[in-house]
This record gives structure tokens, C-alpha cells and sequence, in this order.
């Protein structure tokens, strides 16, 4: 996810990874991690959507580039 600004090549994935090759500034932050739970009783899409919101609203509106990934464990029953 991208804001206005950004340039169209950080669509890929591999060359909006590869900023480290390109920044100089040796105290730059150049990532930011988080990890999210949610409820279970949600389906996927319901997962990807908030997700996808929340980024939207904390990181990329603040001119941000975001790239999300989500995994599932399979929970025993």
C-alpha cells in the first residue's frame, strides 16, 4: 500500500525491501513492525479488511509505503 506520493516502482515488492541500498543516513528507520491478533469468529476477509484499514489510516495516510503479509495457524480442535 502506497501513498500518493510514492514511486510506482515501490509496488514491487523486491524494490521498495531493497531501500537499505539506497539510504545513506546511518540513523534512518527504515521498517517498522506489528504484530495484530484477531478474533477468530471473523472470516479471512474480514481479517484482510481491517488490516488493510488499519494500515491505511496509521501508515499510509501518514505517507508511509506499508507492505502486510498474513498467516493462519490451524488451531486444533
Amino acid at each position: 500500500m502506497l501513498p500518493a506520493h510514492a514511486p510506482p516502482e515501490f509496488q514491487d515488492r523486491s524494490t521498495l525491501w531493497n531501500v537499505e541500498e539506497i539510504e545513506k543516513s546511518s540513523d534512518a528507520q527504515l521498517a517498522r513492525e506489528i504484530k495484530v491478533a484477531l478474533s477468530v469468529e471473523l472470516s479471512r476477509a474480514e481479517h484482510l479488511a481491517l488490516v488493510r484499514s488499519f494500515v491505511k489510516d496509521n501508515f499510509v495516510a501518514a505517507g508511509m509505503c506499508a507492505d502486510f503479509s498474513a498467516s493462519y495457524e490451524v488451531q486444533d480442535q
